[in-house]
């Protein structure tokens, strides 16, 4: 999850959390009620979005992961019927472009995988009908070529979820700064009717309105923070 939306959600957390807490407080108050109301639902809002774009990426790369360990198991074998097929035939490009093992495979990149099952395929639709006696049947052949189509497409999946994934973070943002507008201009400024006949809940809701900046460069202490708010005293 993206840390800002991580630090933000976890202190929001902390202010539904104070405001449930002391409900009997405010509840008689219609206007602090509605906007605690409509913090609560624009909460749960971001909550749910953040899952989705945490799971988004999530999910593409595990099935990616499967199925180009499958995929992966097939063309090695094809890669040494081919480099198999260069020797015999005196073909060093052939011999030695397909000299590959499964760690080589895994070490490219998304773009330089597509390139490579890419050249694969070129060798096996010129090749391909001469690899019989090394256990590539015609149907094996029209299998694997179509398997490697597919893998082109599967190895560039993350980046479109990637790109998915940074529409969703750009959703968050606005929803951040919504909950954050939210919060200063329709309950921060109410919270100070309380500092006298409910000193507990107003020094809590300060205390939870501070943003805890988890990792990342050290605060310096001589600059104030302009995501902190007023403390309200």
């Amino acid at each position: 999850m993206n840390k800002r939306v991580d630090v933000h959600l976890k202190m929001y957390t902390s202010v539904e959390e104070i405001c449930k807490l002391h409900e009997s407080v405010w509840t008689q108050i219609p206007a602090f009620a509605a906007a605690v109301n409509q913090f609560q639902t624009d909460l749960q809002k971001l909550r749910n979005d953040a899952t989705k774009q945490e799971s988004a990426m999530n999910g593409v790369t595990q099935l990616k992961n499967e199925k180009l360990a499958s995929l992966f198991d097939r063309i090695l074998f094809i890669h040494a019927a081919l480099a198999n097929h260069g020797r015999i035939i005196e073909d060093d490009g052939l011999r030695l472009r397909n000299k590959v093992n499964q760690t080589d495979l895994r070490r490219l990149s998304t773009v330089r995988l597509g390139f490579h099952f890419e050249t694969l395929k070129n060798d096996l639709l010129t090749f391909g009908d001469q690899l019989g006696d090394f256990g590539v049947s015609p149907a094996v052949l029209q299998e694997t070529v179509q398997w490697l189509d597919e893998g082109a497409l599967i190895s560039f999946s993350p980046r479109f979820m990637m790109n998915q994934r940074s529409q969703l973070t750009k959703s968050l943002e606005v929803q951040l700064s919504n909950l954050d507008d939210l919060l200063k201009v329709r309950i921060d400024p109410f919270v100070r009717m309380f500092k006298q006949s409910s000193p507990d809940f107003f020094s809590s809701y300060w205390t939870a309105r501070k943003l805890v900046n988890v990792g990342g460069k050290k605060a310096n202490p001589f600059k104030p923070s302009t995501e902190e708010p007023d403390d309200g005293n």
